[in-house]
């Protein structure tokens, strides 16, 4: 199988994508085709039975399995062992025919042997390529069993609709290139808004704003009852950096709202981008649209999440939850 310019196209693609989710489609598709599994035992080898999986990842793992096992073998035409083993015996019989007759049959049996080796050496590679492209021809489809949150899923409905084989005819290579590098930068966005989602949630589950509050209130009305001056001075002391928790929560809720806001912006980013490709492939004229407008637009809004996901993590960081 070589390579075509199709298939360079779709590699140019995959490379495209966004850097994890490409890690994680890969490993999954290697995970799959992967050998079943073997027991061995004393006396005997059995193969263990492989989990069953959904209909959609079983029919593609046997297609991916059938189109490897059709590709050209790596395997050298003759085996550099057996040229060795000819080439030794063949010298051995050629000294009774004298140094000339031995000194020919090395030289062939070197000859062989190179062009064995160079033989194995190209097998292999066009057995890597052709591995590669199978592999890549499947990604597109692999995308959407890989994809854990909504905002990947989007993204995966976004790149399907660039694909060379369907974004050709109304997108030049460099302006789908620009397109998949701003679908990556939103996802990244998304990720990164996650991650501080999910700090915001670890510090704020000891307390949430409601219960200081109350905390706040009984401490107050014990200070207000307290009648020795160094009680009353120590629970004022406490009220203080209670204040301070509570004002931290509050900060912290607010953040968790607003990153609630910006992940939705992300996702609409998403879908809008979508519609506008979907749009795009029936007729640029009647949707009222053009590429390069549609990239414009996405690299705008790619640049607003941008800044706002970097606004976050500096709130985040003066709050003293990231280092």
């Amino acid at each position: 199988m070589e390579e075509t310019s199709s298939d360079a196209a779709i590699r140019e693609w995959v490379n495209a994508l966004a850097p994890g989710l490409k890690d994680r489609v890969w490993d999954y598709l290697r995970e799959l085709i992967a050998a079943p599994p073997v027991s061995k035992n004393a006396l005997f080898t059995f193969q263990v039975r492989e989990p069953e999986l959904p209909a959609s990842e079983a029919l593609l793992r046997r297609d991916l399995r059938a189109k490897i096992a059709a590709l050209p073998s790596a395997d050298a035409p003759i085996p550099l062992p057996v040229v060795a083993m000819v080439g030794i015996f063949a010298a051995v019989v050629s000294l009774r025919f004298g140094l000339w007759a031995f000194a020919a049959v090395l030289l062939i049996a070197s000859a062989l042997g190179f062009w064995s080796y160079a033989q194995g050496v190209n097998r292999a590679l066009a057995r890597t390529v052709a591995y590669d492209v199978v592999i890549d021809r499947a990604i597109p489809d692999a995308l959407y069993s890989v994809a854990r949150t909504r905002h990947e899923r989007a993204y995966a409905d976004a790149v399907t609709g660039l694909l060379p084989t369907t974004a050709t005819d109304y997108l030049s290579p460099e302006l789908r290139r620009e397109q998949m590098e701003q679908l990556a930068a939103l996802l990244e966005s998304s990720e990164r808004l996650d991650a501080v989602r999910a700090e915001i949630a670890t510090a704020s589950a000891s307390a949430s704003p409601e219960s200081l509050r109350a905390e706040a209130d009984a401490l107050r009305t014990r200070a207000e009852r307290a009648a020795d001056p160094a009680t009353c001075a120590a629970l004022e002391q406490s009220l203080a950096l209670l204040s301070e928790r509570s004002r931290r929560a509050d900060a912290m809720t607010a953040l968790a709202e607003r990153i609630e806001a910006e992940s939705e912006l992300v996702y609409q980013a998403f879908r809008s981008a979508q519609s506008s490709i979907a749009a795009l492939r029936v007729s640029p004229t009647v949707a009222g649209l053009n590429a390069e407008a549609q990239a414009g637009s996405v690299a705008d809004v790619a640049e607003t999440i941008r800044r706002q996901t970097q606004a976050v993590e500096n709130a985040v960081q003066e709050l003293g939850i990231r280092s």
